[in-house]
């Protein structure tokens, strides 16, 4: 009898972790639990976090701009200097 029950645990404890529960067992068990109070580091920890996500700007844009700006830099820089005037005066 013993035994029966021991694997009647073990296969109740097999089928809940591999079968997932319904929405409405899960609804269910969190209604039940305590709520979790957070502390005032933890509080300050999530804020924190949240307002690195708000205020971060993706690497690979800052390095997009920074590839704009050195290559529109040197593309006006050429265009002045092939176009000015000294040079054409000097290659007649």
């Amino acid at each position: 009898m013993r035994n029966h029950i021991v694997f009647f645990k073990f296969s109740k404890a097999f089928l809940h972790f591999y079968m997932p529960a319904s929405p409405v067992t899960k609804m269910r068990a969190r209604a039940n639990q305590a709520p979790k109070r957070l502390s005032k580091e933890e509080k300050d920890k999530i804020k924190e976090e949240r307002e690195k996500k708000k205020t971060a700007i993706p690497k690979w844009l800052v390095w997009f701009m920074f590839f704009l700006l050195v290559g529109s830099t040197l593309v006006q820089t050429y265009f002045v200097l092939t176009s000015s005037p000294k040079l054409t005066e000097e290659e007649n």
